[in-house]
């Protein structure tokens, strides 16, 4: 026996300098994207003892100089399988998504209803944070479509 001790192997690291073949969100057509819906959908399906809740997480009720406009953060929890006792006792969620959203901002629909977007949105996040997008990108159809939305505007 030897008393030599094996050299290990190396670790082949990937090379980070190549360019990513990954499509951007504004090159991905949107039916490549799922909705916030059918992630609720699966959710349920899947966690028929689940909970999903959600919170306003902070407003910021802007100045006159910016319209006085709120801004609203809404968190989203997700437990696979609680009941009530457990959310109430703050068990932590198996994951949770943030969004936000400007009252007056964005399309037509986010700009009339900033606080319910954000918490469609963070629902959407925090079921992807769960592994609940399917195959789709992590995005949702929602959120990539205000995105685009927002680009356009500023550029025109």
């Amino acid at each position: 026996m030897s008393d030599a001790t094996p050299t290990p192997e190396p670790i082949a690291f990937p090379d980070r300098s190549a360019p990513t073949k990954a499509k951007r969100a504004d090159e991905t057509p949107l039916d490549d994207y799922e909705t916030v819906a059918t992630r609720v959908s699966r959710f349920w399906r899947s966690h028929s003892k689940g909970r999903i809740l959600t919170e306003i997480h902070e407003t910021t009720h802007r100045t006159a100089a910016n319209s006085g406009l709120m801004r609203w953060v809404v968190k989203a929890s997700v437990w696979k399988d609680k009941t009530a006792t457990d959310v109430v006792n703050v068990h932590l969620p198996d994951a949770t998504g943030f969004a936000t959203e400007t009252d007056g901002s964005g399309d037509a629909i986010t700009a009339a209803s900033a606080l319910e977007t954000a918490e469609t949105s963070a629902v959407g996040r925090a079921l992807a944070n769960l592994g609940k997008n399917g195959h789709s990108p992590r995005p949702t159809r929602e959120g990539v479509e205000r995105t685009r939305a927002k680009v356009a505007d500023a550029a025109a």
